[in-house]
């Protein structure tokens, strides 16, 4: 999907200073995730695969289905709560820096 097809959307970026590897595992893998996101996640991010997330000081869990991987590129998934898409994508900067875009779209409301 096009880049301009994914309005409208809610984005945010991140600057982190650890290289790239070390920041996309982060995202993949809930036992290092559940330090800075969710509570839990019942599994390792992989293509094709349904994973739960869960932040249990909300009492709130989501599914997220993981469309695509590309290692230390790219993270696409789908939230069945929204039915809407989620990008995280991974830039390198330097070798100890990675800025992080995570993009939401495809919004039914304004």
């Amino acid at each position: 999907m096009e880049k301009e097809n994914k309005i409208p959307s809610v984005q945010a970026q991140m600057l982190i200073r650890r290289p790239v590897a070390v920041v996309f595992e982060a995202f993949v893998d809930p036992e290092i995730t559940k330090h800075f996101w969710f509570t839990k996640g019942s599994g390792r991010l992989e293509q094709g695969k349904t994973i739960t997330w869960e932040w249990e000081m909300y009492n709130v869990s989501s599914a997220v289905q993981v469309k695509e991987i590309v290692p230390n590129k790219k993270i696409a998934v789908e939230w069945d709560q929204y039915s809407t898409p989620v990008d995280f994508e991974f830039e390198a900067l330097t070798e100890g820096t990675t800025y992080v875009t995570i993009t939401q779209y495809g919004f039914q409301t304004t």
